[in-house]
């Protein structure tokens, strides 16, 4: 029985902690909410300052973690302002925004949402391209919003023609700048990550005809801008449509592609899949490995699932509950000893205990007898 209650109250016991622990991981949720709805009132002052570090705010709490109630609640009015930041805002407050536009689309889960955040975003984001040509945000943005919400070839064919533009805008251009060179690596590096969502018979045969030869000329340039151009090349052999990507059909030309490849080949699948993988890392920087466990999204990209933790035999044998036991050690007692200290012995308790009521018997009859000898004399 003793047992039995003490198995109860360990299990009420470990109940209420997981009760508490629930309770306190819903009020901190609950907290964060509010706090990016505050942020989320923020976008809506006029004070450049305040929108920049509520917008910074945003971009810090979906990438720690996975908002998809706040995303899905405030979908429409928080894609609005940070539409409203990009066309007005400082470079800074640009940038944030961007980012923010980002996330919001990879935490969104509702198709007509991400349609929506494309076909908005799009003709925005083209624009404050020409008037900020070195924001590497707007490049990630741009292509991000057209992973998720184009539906079709076509669609995102239109961004990568955008990108393309200022591919070869500065490319031509004579500025070496750092912060230039990196903007034109990421412009590349946003074009591949969109050619490799697309299937070699959907690509357009009219607007890529001078790309080989564009990376070509790249590979001698920056460093980093050499290697996201090589990058492009290895991307555009791999998926076995060259005549598509050049105007020279001679086989100088084609043979010249197929040496590179053979130097730095992979293979389609791994190719794709990398390009996708290094962009989506860049982007998301510390809240990569939060996605990639707990977004349904990146699982269906990557055919990625959590692995479980592995239990080992001792594992299996770990009780479920523990309980406190307590070992009584009672030393051997010779019962004939006993028996005959309780009973036998003159100083026994039975017998005292026996002469005790004897004693009070007799005085009981004596009283009596004394008695009815008083009433025989009346």
């Amino acid at each position: 029985m003793g047992k039995r209650l003490g198995r109860r109250k360990m299990v009420e016991a470990l109940r209420e902690e997981e009760t508490e622990s629930k309770h306190s991981r819903n009020s901190r949720n609950k907290h964060k909410t509010k706090q990016l709805d505050l942020y989320l009132k923020q976008l809506f002052e006029k004070r450049e300052s305040t929108r920049e570090d509520a917008l910074c705010s945003i971009v810090e709490g979906f990438t720690n973690k996975l908002q998809h109630q706040f995303a899905e609640k405030n979908f429409a009015t928080m894609l609005d302002r940070c539409l409203k930041s990009v066309k007005l805002g400082s470079a800074k407050e640009i940038g944030l925004a961007c980012h923010a536009i980002g996330l919001l689309v990879l935490t969104n889960r509702n198709e007509s949402n991400a349609r929506e955040a494309y076909e908005e975003s799009l003709p925005v984001l083209s624009e404050s391209l020409k008037s900020n040509p070195e924001l590497v945000n707007i490049l990630q943005c741009l292509a991000i919003v057209t992973f998720v919400g184009a539906q079709n070839a076509i669609e995102t064919e239109t961004s990568m023609l955008v990108l393309w533009q200022y591919i070869s805008e500065s490319s031509d251009s004579k500025s070496t700048s750092e912060s230039k060179n990196l903007a034109l690596a990421m412009a590349i590096s946003a074009w591949s990550f969109l050619l490799s969502t697309l299937d070699a018979w959907d690509i357009s045969c009219k607007h890529w005809k001078s790309t080989i030869s564009q990376f070509f000329d790249l590979l001698d340039a920056d460093e980093v801008v050499g290697a996201f151009a090589s990058q492009a090349l290895l991307l555009i052999v791999h998926k076995g449509c060259l005549a598509k990507f050049t105007t020279d059909s001679s086989d100088n030309v084609l043979n010249e592609v197929k040496i590179f490849s053979a130097e730095h080949g992979n293979s389609t699948k791994t190719s794709c899949q990398m390009i996708q993988l290094k962009f989506f890392k860049h982007f998301l920087g510390a809240g990569f490995s939060i996605h990639m466990k707990e977004n349904q999204c990146f699982r269906d990209i990557f055919n990625f699932e959590p692995k479980k933790a592995q239990l080992t035999d001792n594992d299996f044998c770990k009780p479920e509950i523990i309980e406190v036991s307590v070992q009584l050690f009672r030393p051997d007692v010779k019962r004939e000893v006993c028996h005959q200290r309780l009973f036998k012995s003159p100083n026994s308790i039975y017998k005292k205990g026996k002469t005790q009521l004897l004693n009070k018997l007799r005085l009981q009859s004596q009283e009596r007898n004394f008695g009815d000898g008083y009433a025989a004399d009346d």
